[in-house]
């Protein structure tokens, strides 16, 4: 079972230049900061019958350590993890405990990484928009993210799963599209905006890579009349969508959204 403390982000009260944010979206070595700052959660099985499971920060050395330990001809399924726009919280640590029963790895890289990266939302009155270049840098650094995991000799590239949690849905939804992966999980994310938002509204993965969506009927960040929804109304292929009949944002406290989860990653098990 993975245990870890989740960090403290301080978003600095200064004005922003939002030119040279838009500037640094595809940045390489903004994106590396994304990446090194990220989380990695490894199954305790990979590394042997008497393994102990690793979750660590991508960056740090003595993770690196324990990722060269792993045997050569490991090939492991990992679920990419885009997180919401306040940074980890209670799904990125639900997310690890339900992989790792279906054999699968956690990567997550940190958007706060980044040297400027304030938060897009707020919290106390389920408000977004804060931070216009946000959704582009969520782009950046799922596509960065891939493009790394396929450069790794654990990770097996056919078994890539793209999942993203509210800001991080929203991503997934927007532009799973763009990279190559088995398949697509979006939390918290209705696919559904107002006219004048309407770039927002839909489902742009491909129609032959399954897709597994889930909200909350009553969730409060999608209160306001045009953004209420699921995916079930995007034009899709392989969709299951999900409607919870809870009115918490955080879908993953919910036996039933976990076990929709495992069930859909299983799909990929050994």
């Amino acid at each position: 079972m993975f245990v870890f403390a989740l960090p403290q982000w301080a978003v600095a009260d200064e004005p922003l230049d939002l030119a040279e944010a838009f500037a640094l979206a595809e940045d390489p070595q903004e994106l590396a900061r994304t990446w090194d700052q990220g989380f990695v959660a490894i199954p305790a099985p990979a590394f042997g019958p008497d393994g102990e499971a690793l979750i660590g920060m991508l960056g740090q050395a003595d993770t690196q350590q324990r990722l060269a330990a792993l045997a050569p001809d490991t090939s492991l399924p990992v679920v990419l993890y885009l997180h919401a726009c306040a940074g980890l919280g209670v799904t990125a640590t639900q997310l690890p405990l339900i992989a790792e029963q279906a054999g699968f790895a956690v990567v997550s890289p940190d958007s706060f990484g980044r040297s400027l990266r304030p938060k897009n939302c707020d919290s106390t009155t389920h408000s977004s928009g804060m931070f216009p270049p946000a959704l582009l840098y969520r782009r950046a650094e799922m596509i960065e993210a891939v493009r790394r995991l396929r450069q790794l000799d654990w990770v097996d590239p056919d078994r890539i799963v793209l999942a993203g949690f509210s800001e991080g849905g929203t991503a997934v939804a927007l532009w799973g599209g763009e990279v190559e992966v088995a398949g697509y999980v979006v939390l918290s994310w209705t696919c559904t905006a107002p006219p004048d938002w309407s770039w927002l509204i839909g489902l742009r993965t491909p129609r032959d890579r399954p897709v597994l969506a889930m909200v909350s009927r009553d969730d409060p960040w999608y209160a306001w009349p045009g953004w209420r929804g699921d995916c079930s109304s995007a034009d899709h292929g392989d969709l299951r969508s999900l409607v919870l009949e809870h009115p918490g944002h955080e879908v993953l406290y919910y036996p039933e959204a976990q076990s929709a989860l495992l069930e859909f990653l299983r799909g990929w098990s050994d």
